[in-house]
């Protein structure tokens, strides 16, 4: 992936993010699945905001985990409740393909902090979220993804 991945990842996942929340504001929405779909649209939101302007490769790879959990969860939702099947089967794809693409941006990210766009304050938070990645990342990622190991096909 090119140096935009991170970028588009962030963009689709903030706007998968704003139409659950369109979904689950609507009068017509099931009831049951209208705060569940509200729960998913700010977590969404808010790893869209976490992984913004310039994540290095700890920030996308637990972004990844994060992720895959969620489609191992709605797996298990799926194969014990026929009421959730459907919600659940759309929640293995959609969390499958955002952990997959995770991956691939975080295979061509930087293994230390990003250099990130702009100036001053943005510029610290952002190189602070990525420290704090970095220090997770050692507890939670396994080491072939945290350390870049896991390199690209020659």
């Amino acid at each position: 992936m090119n140096a935009t991945g991170p970028d588009a990842l962030t963009a689709c996942r903030a706007a998968l993010g704003a139409a659950y929340l369109g979904w689950a504001a609507r009068p017509a929405s099931p009831r049951p699945a209208a705060p569940v779909a509200g729960i998913l649209g700010v977590r969404q939101l808010v790893q869209a905001a976490l992984c913004a302007g310039g994540p290095s490769r700890a920030v996308l790879v637990l972004g990844a985990e994060v992720d895959a959990v969620h489609a191992a969860s709605m797996l298990g939702l799926g194969l014990l409740s026929g009421r959730w099947q459907g919600f659940a089967r759309r929640e293995v794809l959609v969390a499958g393909a955002l952990a997959a693409a995770g991956l691939a941006c975080a295979r061509a990210a930087p293994s230390r902090e990003a250099v990130s766009r702009g100036a001053g304050r943005a510029q610290s938070v952002a190189a602070w979220r990525n420290r704090c990645a970095a220090r997770l990342a050692r507890h939670l990622a396994p080491p072939a993804l945290r350390d870049g190991r896991l390199s690209r096909a020659r």
